[in-house]
């Protein structure tokens, strides 16, 4: 989406504007993950925080809060 900005966290901390920026799919790493994503607009955080807990972040899973597709390959990669 155009001039949206998406920080994201792996390790459940709150994302903010300084949390590494969702630019392509992030792979993720073995072991538990809580996924946090929060969007950004002109510098201003916009809409609600979104968490994915370990059990949601499973391979079959198409569709997020985000209403984004989803697609989790083998190599456990995440598009938003």
């Amino acid at each position: 989406m155009p001039g949206l900005d998406i920080f994201y966290t792996i390790d459940g901390a709150m994302p903010n504007k300084y949390t590494p920026k969702y630019s392509k799919p992030v792979e993720l790493p073995e072991g538990p993950v809580t996924l946090r994503v929060v969007t950004y607009r002109n510098g201003k955080q916009i809409g609600h925080l979104i968490t994915l807990k370990p059990e949601e972040l499973k391979r079959d899973k198409l569709k997020t809060e985000l209403s984004e597709e989803v697609h989790y390959p083998p190599s456990q990669t995440i598009t938003l």
